[in-house]
């Protein structure tokens, strides 16, 4: 035999539906023992309720392992009947003087016994409904041996519900699940007295409804076919709780690899603690390494992009691996790319350079100046493609201008300073303008303008391409003039700004010619005859518009990344001049007065900032800024960055994304930030 169960009804029928539902066998898989048929018990008071066996038919095999089982289960429901039998004998055996006049429950049955004079009384509880002699009973009533008592006790089903979610990308689908339950109330025994209520105690039947066959033919339905767990789904189906269950899961595909460029030789600056010299003194000025190599040293290695492995949704549709980029190779002066050997190679001796811009790396390698003396009229203007070393002052209207590393030990003095990277004056910088890593940061601020035109053009080619869809649109009206008619409609209709933004990249790109690679120049020459000119043969289809998109695209993803992490500047004072870097700029000495800032980095000024603006991508700290006077003094940085002011003075403003604040007083400790509701704070 296989497992069996003991159920109750009001009936034989109704206990054996009940056990059926909690074996899920029909009548023909199951043998059912009637063990009690209900009715009228002792003293002709209430009815008993049914009681059946029901057990599960299994095979030869199954039934020979499960003897053993059965027959020890047979002894304890024999032991079990044998010790209620027993008690009910003991309550037969009392004196019936002790049992006169009192009522009792056992085993679910009502029993009393009279008593001359006195009635014992009856109190419904709830979850109970008592009939004597077929009339319903309120609150409380006295019995009598002779009454008829029926009882209904309380029966509750809530069925089995259960739904399926599928998220909108097809990569999982979960089963909600709450198992149905038969909730039944049984009397509690109590003992023989002259008054008793009529208390229940709640039995929970799981109705486990849900069939894994139902769940596995709804997801056929929905046209689900992978990544389907069928043991999980087994295993929900047989869960008493509520809960909610991942039962299908797509395959994710597996990321590729970027190309990257493997550098065999150090091409990084550092800073490096002081050098112990061999007659044991200490050299602090060789604090910093500058890598160096030879001619012809491989310095570089390019590996190419690997392709990621597509993965396949739970349609089983394939989910395409994210797209890899290639290292795009740009290469100056004094180095060569061997494309067959994926090889950056050296042609001069000098230091390495290696300029990171997104996917794409410009290398050189550059020869050292060194200026011994000032830069004057005697000497001329500086221009070199390598580093520069200077050891005096460069004076009135004099240029400095390098492609590497600009070092200049005393004052720059009315001049003007460039250096592709790094700019170090160890002196003062007054009424002169020195910027360091310009053209990354025009490549930075081209990006920017061309993040808002890559917006735009999509949605402008979406309007075109529903333009298309529409029928009392011709498609045959453009064919000979191209888009350039429907173009103009929409920028003057409903892309109003795109063509001031357009205007703004090319006049960026002209500007900078000499700076940027080839790429922009292009772009820029298409964006002028595309949407400026509208020339008839600029762009003849959508197909002709989604190229440029892919253009777009390619020429933003070159500059996306921050630019020259490495480029600083650094001075020890600044007075009526402009300092602009791309990277992080340093005022160590006393302070700035007067000037203008502008830093990609963080920006730092360990004195006072008197006068004039600053602006810092990445955030700046401050020991003072404004004076006593009430000097205007405007420090400004983007909404993910901070601003750190020691003492501020009146007339100081910071400003946040586009959150500011003016100080009226004198303020320390300054701390302006957004929050969360892009609030600012100031400490």
């Amino acid at each position: 035999m296989g497992s069996s169960v003991y159920s109750k009804g009001k009936t034989i029928q109704e206990a054996i539906e009940l056990a059926l539902e909690q074996l899920k066998a029909s009548k023909e898989q199951v043998e059912i023992e009637i063990i009690e048929e209900g009715g009228k018990r002792m003293f002709g008071l209430s009815y008993r309720p049914a009681l059946v066996r029901v057990t599960k038919i299994k095979s030869t095999d199954d039934s020979i392992n499960e003897i053993i089982d059965s027959y020890e289960e047979e002894i304890d429901l024999i032991n079990q009947v044998e010790e209620n039998l027993s008690e009910i004998e003991q309550v037969k055996r009392e004196p019936e003087e002790q049992l006169e006049g009192k009522v009792w429950v056992k085993d679910g049955e009502i029993f009393c016994k009279n008593k001359q004079n006195q009635y014992p009384v009856v109190e419904v509880g709830p979850n109970v409904t008592l009939y004597r002699n077929q009339a319903i009973v309120k609150g409380t009533t006295i019995i009598k041996e002779e009454d008829e008592l029926i009882l209904e006790l309380k029966e509750e089903r809530i069925e089995t519900v259960w739904s399926i979610e599928v998220d909108q990308s097809y990569k999982t689908v979960r089963l909600h699940i709450k198992p149905g339950v038969h909730k039944m109330y049984v009397l509690k025994d109590q003992p023989p007295s002259t008054r008793i209520k009529l208390e229940t105690e709640q039995l929970k039947i799981p109705l486990l409804q849900l069939k894994k066959e139902d769940v596995i033919s709804k997801l056929a339905e929905l046209k689900i076919k992978h990544g389907v767990d069928a043991s999980l789904i087994e295993r929900a189906c047989q869960a008493t709780e509520e809960g909610t269950y991942k039962i299908v899961t797509a395959t994710e595909p597996i990321e590729g690899k970027n190309g990257e460029v493997s550098f065999l030789v150090e091409v990084d600056e550092k800073m490096m603690g002081p050098k112990e010299l061999g007659n044991g003194t200490v050299d602090f000025r060789e604090t910093t390494y500058i890598p160096t190599i030879e001619e012809g040293t491989v310095f570089a290695k390019i590996d190419p992009p690997e392709e990621g492995q597509e993965g396949k949704n739970i349609l089983g549709e394939p989910i395409p691996a994210p797209k890899v980029y290639p290292i795009l190779v740009r290469t100056g002066k004094g180095a060569t790319y061997l494309e067959e050997d994926r090889q950056l190679v050296a042609t001069l001796s000098g230091r390495p350079e290696v300029k990171r811009q997104g996917h794409m790396i410009r290398a050189s390698v550059l020869p050292k100046f060194i200026h011994a003396g000032d830069v004057d009229v005697s000497t001329g203007n500086i221009r070199f493609t390598g580093d520069v070393d200077i050891h005096g002052q460069v004076d009135e209207n004099m240029i400095v201008d390098a492609d590497g590393d600009i070092f200049i030990k005393g004052n720059v003095s009315n001049s003007f300073v460039h250096a592709g990277n790094t700019v170090r004056i160890k002196q003062n910088v007054i009424n002169s303008k020195v910027e360091a890593g310009k053209s990354n940061f025009v490549v930075a601020n081209l990006g920017q303008k061309l993040g808002v035109i890559q917006a735009e053009l999509a949605k402008i080619t979406r309007a075109i391409t529903q333009l298309y869809q529409v029928n009392a649109f011709k498609q045959a009206d453009t064919d000979s003039v191209g888009l350039s008619p429907l173009l103009k409609i929409l920028l003057d209709q409903k892309f109003k700004h795109f063509k001031p933004v357009i205007k703004e990249f090319i006049n960026g790109v002209q500007e900078n010619n000499d700076m940027l690679d080839e790429e922009w120049a292009g772009l820029a020459n298409r964006f002028k005859s595309s949407f400026l000119l509208l020339h008839p043969e600029g762009l003849q289809s959508i197909a002709d518009l989604e190229k440029m998109n892919r253009f777009v695209n390619h020429v933003y993803q070159i500059s996306i990344l921050p630019p020259e992490p490495n480029a600083s500047l650094t001075c020890s004072y600044a007075l009526n001049s402009d300092l602009f870097c791309s990277g992080a700029i340093n005022i160590e000495g006393k302070g700035v007065y007067n000037s203008t800032l502008h830093a990609g980095g963080v920006l730092k000024v360990n004195g006072v900032f008197v006068g004039g603006s600053g602006y810092a991508g990445l955030g700046a700290v401050v020991t003072s800024t404004g004076s006593k006077t009430g000097v205007m003094t405007k420090i400004k940085v983007p909404a993910h960055a901070s601003i750190r002011i020691q003492t501020a003075m009146e007339d100081t403003i910071v400003q946040v994304g586009n959150r500011s604040h003016k100080f009226t007083k004198e303020t320390e400790n300054v701390y302006a930030r957004l929050n969360d509701k892009h609030e600012l704070l100031l400490y």
